[in-house]
């Protein structure tokens, strides 16, 4: 429920690494942190309790994790416990009391900062109702401990999970076009009054003069049991307190911004249920990273947040998300709690104006282009030409071609594919093999059932997406055609691509393949078509003008022929010129120093008008 090493969701908000209490903006006077709590005999028993739990759990002995009155509730580079106190010896109010030690017998002095700073702001901010009261600092066993009042609930981070799964089971969709209601007016009013909590409690605390420093999801506990949303802060170990200082009067005030948009990414997450943030790696979390934590593109938070929520919710969230330099630079958690608080009250009519709102920006879910034509007109060359394009960019792009006689072979082309992806990781060196492999094993954990589906979602990162491109679709086996409609339909990630070539001609509507595309447009998945036809008359004559370095008006009736017997298909022109080379009817002329051809003998010969027949005839040629 609590973390001991806060996630911090962008590098400059990190607190200085420092245990001197003089450091900026140490939230209590040295009194705070010298004096020890009177504690009454009427403790005493709780606190052999504490003591007997403490070392117990030190033992590395499990039985204390359901002990009657004591559970250890977090393990790490902290302890917390929750033990009842049924007694209400330590003046709590839930009946239960949260105790937190440092789990090392030798913590470094940044660590014993934390902990006491902790213990510092929540007392300072007794009388502020979204802070757990503090009750004692204990010694327990040679290590320091202190005592909170327990705050019931979950993380803000596990309610929107719970929310989102929700929201996934109902039956409610999103238009690929127009705003869909994503959630009913009732569901809608009480993420609003969530919202509202929230800026509320942050409110209380600035006006307090404490900036907190490290506000995120998992350290916002919710209690909404009784239809009453009951919001509390905790961890508060980098928090930091206004002084009369000057100097420290004027870091105040950007650290206070920084908590405005940090609540503009909460804002985002109860809106849409997901980040708006992606880091530099493949591990994509809040956690700890420096300066590794980066915004999504304008386009993809808007659309994010539009196919969700009305349009006035997406421009708050937005707006307090990238504070610095917008019309939002001079908004306090106060001015934010009004504006959600008149959301609110005007909930009807801005869902009644919502109804015909467009979805704006751009989506970056997966999506399939599909690259049409027949045998010979250049898709394969297309898609390879774009390839060049990106090649210096840090794109990962993977192929391989379905084989006519592998049908037989299930995936086996999805497989070249991928292990071609795997040999590029391997090329990067063991710092990337190490992160691969670590987010791979955490994302499968999750769900085998899904394996290449959850599998593509790690490896494909906004600093590194994917783009895997497969040749001749028509040929595709039934497992391989399912699998890529899975990932192309998970909207999941958007940080991939997939490019299909195939033969129109070959895949009429009762292919399998037709049906596949078919049924992900009816799942509103957006299918970018690319028909790539024959060239023109006029286009085979400026090939041929080119490819023989001779005016366009000298090489007309030449391409002429050329193009009644090719019908413009760039394979069948470019392997027909080769052959009029191969036979001596199209030539270079040394005495005139240019191209010449038999036009007579050329027009008399015949080709094939199927580009397989006339590799296969070219092929018998060879020796």
């Amino acid at each position: 429920m609590e973390r001991d090493q806060p996630n911090r969701i962008a590098s400059d908000n990190s607190p200085t690494n420092s245990a001197d209490p003089s450091h900026d903006m140490v939230s209590v006077n040295d009194n705070c942190h010298d004096k020890q709590m009177d504690i009454n005999s009427d403790v005493e028993d709780l606190s052999i309790l504490l003591l007997d739990a403490f070392s117990i759990a030190s033992d590395g002995s499990d039985s204390v994790e359901w002990n009657e009155q004591v559970k250890l509730i977090h393990d790490g580079t902290t302890k917390i416990y929750c033990v009842k106190d049924s007694k209400n010896t330590f003046g709590g109010c839930s009946g239960s009391v949260a105790m937190k030690s440092l789990a090392d017998e030798f913590p470094d002095e940044e660590e014993v900062f934390r902990l006491k700073n902790e213990y510092a702001i929540s007392k300072y901010l007794s009388k502020c109702s979204a802070i757990r009261a503090a009750l004692a600092e204990r010694c327990m066993d040679g290590v320091k401990a202190i005592v909170l009042d327990w705050a019931n609930g979950i993380t803000l981070e596990d309610w929107i999970c719970l929310n989102r799964k929700k929201e996934h089971s109902s039956s409610l969709t999103i238009n690929t076009s127009t705003y869909c209601q994503s959630f009913c007016e009732s569901d809608l009013k009480m993420i609003l009054q969530l919202a509202w909590s929230i800026s509320n409690a942050l409110s209380d605390i600035h006006d307090a003069g404490v900036a907190l420093n490290n506000l995120n999801p998992e350290n916002i506990i919710i209690d909404d049991k009784d239809d009453n949303v009951v919001v509390k802060i905790i961890g508060l170990g980098y928090a930091s307190l206004l002084t009369d200082d000057k100097k420290k009067i004027e870091d105040f005030i950007p650290q206070t911004r920084k908590d405005i948009q940090h609540l503009g990414i909460i804002l985002f997450k109860i809106f849409t249920g997901q980040s708006p943030l992606y880091r530099k790696s493949h591990l994509d979390s809040m956690d700890g990273g420096k300066s590794d934590m980066r915004l999504q593109s304008q386009n993809q938070l808007v659309y994010m947040l539009t196919s969700k929520v009305p349009l006035s919710f997406a421009e708050l969230a937005i707006g307090l998300m990238k504070a610095d330099g917008s019309a939002l630079d001079s908004w306090s958690a106060r001015t934010v709690e009004r504006e959600l608080n008149s959301m609110i009250r005007d909930l009807g009519s801005i869902l009644s104006n919502a109804e015909k709102q467009p979805i704006l920006g751009t989506s970056n879910a997966s999506k399939i282009a599909i690259v049409s034509g027949c045998s010979g007109v250049g898709k394969s060359s297309l898609v390879k030409h774009t390839k060049q394009f990106i090649k210096k960019k840090d794109v990962c792009f993977i192929s391989g071609k379905f084989d006519q006689f592998q049908q037989m072979e299930p995936l086996s082309t999805i497989h070249a594919a991928f292990t071609e992806y795997t040999n590029n990781i391997l090329r990067k060196g063991p710092e990337n093999i190490h992160q691969t492999r670590e987010a791979i094993i955490k994302a499968i954990n999750t769900d085998i059932g899904v394996l290449t589906e959850t599998f593509v979602r790690v490896v494909a990162t906004p600093s590194y997406p994917i783009i895997i491109f497969l040749d001749d679709l028509q040929w595709a086996d039934e497992l391989s055609l399912d699998l890529i409609s899975t990932l192309v339909a998970d909207t999941e990630n958007p940080n991939f691509l997939f490019i299909g070539a195939c033969r129109d001609d070959e895949a009429d509507g009762n292919h399998p393949l037709m049906k596949h595309l078919n049924d992900l447009k009816r799942k509103n998945v957006d299918i970018t078509s690319i028909n790539v036809t024959s060239i023109l008359k006029t286009d085979t004559n400026e090939l041929i003008s080119d490819v023989i370095s001779l005016p366009p008006q000298l090489t007309k009736s030449f391409s002429r022929t050329v193009y009644q017997k090719t019908s413009g298909n760039v394979l069948l022109v470019i392997q027909f010129l080769q052959s009029l080379c191969d036979e001596g009817l199209l030539l270079f002329s040394l005495e005139s120093n240019t191209w010449q051809w038999d036009a007579q003998a050329i027009e008399a010969k015949e080709i094939p008008d199927d580009v397989g027949l006339m590799m296969s005839k070219k092929i018998l040629q060879l020796p």
